[in-house]
């Protein structure tokens, strides 16, 4: 399996052109107040920090991780779902 890749596209309140940022370690998206789905491609700090085998995803809702884990696993439980 490929280690985890992340890369990033973002688009300005006006619209206009999106800004690629094509090979990022960490982002998170704030969503409202306190809520935000936060991607990680690395694990680790100091000498221990290596990229993950997959990008680890949690999703927080106020101070409570509700998710935590990759984007199979999330796309299993969203399928379920439906």
């Amino acid at each position: 399996m490929a280690k985890s890749e992340l890369s990033l596209a973002v688009q300005g309140v006006n619209g206009g052109n999106i800004k690629e940022y094509p090979k990022v370690g960490f982002t998170c998206n704030f969503v409202g107040n306190n809520n935000k789905i936060c991607f990680d491609a690395f694990q680790g700090y100091g000498d221990s920090y290596a990229r993950r085998e997959q990008t680890q995803i949690r999703v927080i809702k106020g101070d409570k991780v509700i998710f935590r884990g990759t984007f199979d696993e999330l796309a299993e439980i969203i399928e379920k779902k439906q």
